[in-house]
């Protein structure tokens, strides 16, 4: 699907008398081919190991190049791939990157920006003439009216309106803030800049995703064009956790509605657990079980029909998750395969930004064809993690942080501890140009 602006179209028009329609047999002009006078215009996926290394090229277009998958067919990294089709060309050569960045220390356009001379577009004051970037630090707003923010001059704190943008930008420059490597040019920009949203509706925005660490970081990444910052090291400490140990008498924790399960197979073993939910997605670990044996026999798998389909007080098993991503995969499809009716689902982890906690739809892209649920490992740890930050905020444990039994094994909350990982928000977005 395309598009283009009436004072863009007379400009298609014109490029497209240049280059020949289509033909099935002539290789010099189909869909992802196009020749034209003095060269050749040559398309390919960043999943395709075949199209990346196929011809050499002068100049290099890579488009979203941190939505690239990590290795193309085997052969490596598609960006590199790509790059090395321009050295018959080294000394005369362009690379244009661009994209919106995305994890730190994942993002490739993040670490070419920093081999950059780093450019910010600078805009001047209007009461000052301080020449400098715009940044969120500097959108301000009436206490309860986002929809009045304003840019206020580091400086000399002079006040800008949405409706003065223009002038700002018409006398702003590209400005480099960083000796880089010499070679190649960054230039950052954000949404701030916008002529097509205001500094009120971006500021509207982020009041409602600040507090869903998945929306967040696509505000972060889309908005102010900067990487989203996972540290591992920062752990919820295991105080919160054991705070949350409780005892209760029965099997069934009292709130307890509805019974979920999550099993997780190993090369020795199958891991289950049954979690209790109740009002505000209060949850209780209500058993936990190593079931010890090979996998890859039935009789295991025996072991664990007998645990789902009990019952706890009153209460069944009503829905399971079956991790498929590790050990055992082929056993593992085919326990869920005959067990859909009951709500047995086959699961796999995918971490990486925009994948949600659970998908609209499952996918079949898997050997036994059934339907696979994948999961937004990262949005998971997020969420649980950001409901334990906001409760230590507020002084009070939220529902949805979850509760621990008392016979729980202590190192549980080292083993819960340390898969939440506190997420912040630093370090930039570009686009990267190397001669």
């Amino acid at each position: 699907m395309s598009s283009s602006s009436p004072s863009t179209s007379n400009g298609w028009y014109t490029l497209r008398d240049l280059v020949s329609a289509p033909r099935s047999r002539d290789a010099g002009n189909s869909l992802f081919r196009k020749s034209f006078p003095g060269g050749q215009l040559v398309m390919t996926g960043a999943n395709s190991a075949v199209g990346l290394r196929s011809t050499p090229v002068r100049y290099l277009f890579l488009d979203e190049v941190d939505g690239y998958p990590g290795d193309a067919d085997g052969e490596g990294d598609p960006v590199d791939l790509a790059i090395q089709r321009t050295t018959t060309f080294r000394g005369r050569r362009k690379i244009y990157m661009v994209s919106t960045p995305t994890l730190k220390g994942h993002s490739r356009i993040e670490a070419a920006y920093l081999d950059s001379d780093q450019r910010y577009f600078h805009v001047p004051c209007l009461h000052c003439g301080d020449m400098a970037p715009i940044t969120w630090a500097r959108i301000r707003w009436p206490e309860g009216q986002r929809d009045a923010a304003y840019l206020v001059c580091d400086a000399c704190g002079g006040v800008h309106h949405e409706h003065e943008k223009p002038r700002m930008m018409s006398a702003g420059e590209w400005r480099p803030t960083a000796l880089g490597d010499g070679r190649t040019a960054g230039f950052h920009l954000s949404s701030l800049y916008s002529p097509w949203e205001t500094w009120a509706e971006i500021a509207q925005e982020h009041a409602r995703v600040a507090k869903d660490p998945a929306r967040l970081q696509v505000w972060v990444n889309t908005k102010l064009g900067e990487s989203w910052e996972d540290q591992a090291g920062d752990t919820v400490p295991a105080d919160p956790l054991m705070a949350r140990r409780e005892d209760w008498d029965s099997d069934l924790a009292p709130g307890v509605a509805v019974l979920t399960g999550g099993v997780d197979v190993q090369g020795d073993r199958i891991e289950v657990q049954v979690v209790g939910w109740g009002r505000d997605e209060e949850a209780w670990v209500i058993d936990y079980r190593v079931l010890w044996g090979d996998p890859s026999g039935p009789r295991l798998w025996s072991d664990l029909d007998g645990v789902l389909n009990g019952t706890y007080g009153d209460l069944p098993v009503r829905a399971v998750a079956v991790d498929t991503g590790g050990h055992h995969t082929k056993m593992a499809y085919e326990f869920c395969r005959t067990r859909l009716a009951s709500r047995i689902w086959a699961i796999k982890g995918r971490g990486g930004p925009g994948i949600p906690v659970w998908p609209r739809r499952p996918t079949r892209s898997n050997k036994a064809k059934i339907p696979l649920f994948i999961v937004g490992v990262d949005a998971v740890k997020d969420a649980w993690n950001i409901t334990m930050v906001i409760s230590e905020l507020e002084n009070h444990m939220a529902a949805a942080a979850g509760l621990f039994p008392t016979w729980d094994l202590p190192q549980d909350q080292h083993r819960v501890g340390a898969l939440a990982a506190i997420s912040k928000l630093p370090m930039g977005t570009c686009f990267g140009l190397t001669v």
